[in-house]
């Protein structure tokens, strides 16, 4: 293969040699969009997504006697549509030309590099998604303390919104951090997350000087740009008691969703207790699945060790005690309790599994869709190839969600 047709090369080696092996790979952070079925043809959006729903029941009831008695009026239920757009999301890649040529010229170097690059950015992207299926518009994490040095800045996460399995592999991403109120306070500059410690809970961050001394306790984190442009994750719409999506959670008790002050370890009780809201308000009767930390589920897990009885199985020479997995038989079906790395230490969410749709308009893919999966770069001796989607989450039924608060470990 000639060099100098390293383009047509590359896409054509990229789209027979790679793409099918890729698309197979499906990290194992990647639960929420396992759980969530794909785009199909017909709900692909096109300029905005419209689905309709019901926001309070039928409520033209007459209670008769032995007479030919009068209807009372009818008073009928409220129906509305859920407005909302999704965004793109692109991750992009650069090929040196010098590497571009020599993979060009022979496949099996091709296939080595593209493979790993290709399987490294899918990757990454699937991660970027999961993170903000579950915190989009609601940060990654809020600092606790802060030690600033002339534009290098350790922040301590608080307990509660502490996440390890977020910060993982993210050296060198660029962030953004607000108020509570919204102002973004690195006004000057971007802040670059320069190295992670999971035992202390602690980022440190470099950027202006101005911008990190300004930096205090309870200020929330956020990837650059994800604060305005980001999807409404499941906890922004698990705590909203406003307008979202065009409808106002204070006015229709059905569109906003439950929630449960733990005020300590979670337990199998206060599980239960957010299913019975759940039930009550929702009318929660299907199966659903409790996603928390790695660490409160361990927690969970001794909690259940501890309520175990021992059969004849027992062998006194071996004791085994734990779980491998969580199944409560409640009132509604069973939860399935996941463990997930990207959910916060002091929260946890309960989901119905059929209540969850994705919205949008293009999977998790690479290129541009025409069969070219590389870009020429203006300027620079190399190629770009670029890994996009462009959806987001639905929770078509609040009420029967519940979010669970509190939780110490």
């Amino acid at each position: 293969m000639a060099s100098t047709n390293t383009k047509t090369s590359l896409d054509t080696m990229f789209k027979y040699k790679v793409a099918k092996e890729v698309n197979n790979l499906v990290p194992s952070h990647a639960i929420i969009q396992k759980l969530v079925p794909k785009l199909s043809e017909a709900e692909k959006t096109g300029r905005s997504f419209k689905w309709p729903v019901a926001l309070t029941l039928e409520n033209g009831v007459t209670y008769g006697d032995d007479t030919a008695f009068a209807y009372n009026d009818d008073v009928a239920a409220v129906y509305d549509e859920i407005d909302l757009d999704s965004v793109p999301v692109v991750l992009k890649s650069r090929v040196a030309l010098s590497a571009a040529n020599r993979m060009a010229n022979k496949e099996s170097t091709f296939i080595t590099s593209m493979s790993l690059r290709a399987g490294n950015m899918k990757e990454s992207i699937m991660k970027r998604a999961e993170i903000e299926c579950l915190y989009g518009k609601k940060g990654i994490a809020t600092i606790g303390s802060v030690s600033d040095s002339s534009g290098t800045n350790t922040l301590t996460i608080s307990d509660a919104s502490w996440a390890p399995g977020i910060f993982g592999g993210l050296e060198g991403s660029l962030l953004e951090v607000r108020n509570s109120s919204g102002t973004k306070i690195n006004t000057n500059a971007d802040l670059v997350l320069s190295s992670v410690s999971v035992d202390n809970k602690q980022l440190v961050v470099t950027g202006n000087s101005t911008d990190t001394a300004a930096l205090a306790q309870d200020h929330i984190i956020y990837f650059k740009g994800a604060y305005s442009n980001s999807m409404h994750g499941i906890d922004k719409q698990l705590t909203n008691t406003g307008s979202l999506f065009g409808i106002d959670a204070a006015a229709y008790d059905l569109w906003k969703a439950n929630s449960v002050a733990v005020g300590g370890q979670l337990t199998m009780a206060k599980v239960l207790e957010g299913v019975a809201k759940c039930v009550a308000k929702g009318g929660l009767a299907e199966e659903a699945v409790l996603l928390l930390s790695s660490k409160t589920y361990e927690k969970l897990n001794s909690d259940m060790a501890a309520l175990r009885e021992y059969d004849k199985s027992y062998d006194p020479k071996q004791a085994e005690s734990g779980f491998e997995g969580i199944r409560y038989r409640a009132q509604s079906g069973i939860i399935e309790v996941i463990a997930h790395p990207f959910v916060k230490e002091g929260e946890a969410f309960l989901l119905p599994k059929g209540s969850m749709k994705r919205i949008g308009a293009q999977d998790i893919s690479f290129g541009f869709g025409d069969g070219e999966y590389f870009e020429k770069l203006e300027g620079s001796a190399g190629y770009q190839l670029l890994a996009q989607y462009d959806w987001c989450i639905l929770i078509e039924k609040p009420a029967r969600c519940c979010k669970y608060t509190g939780i110490t470990n």
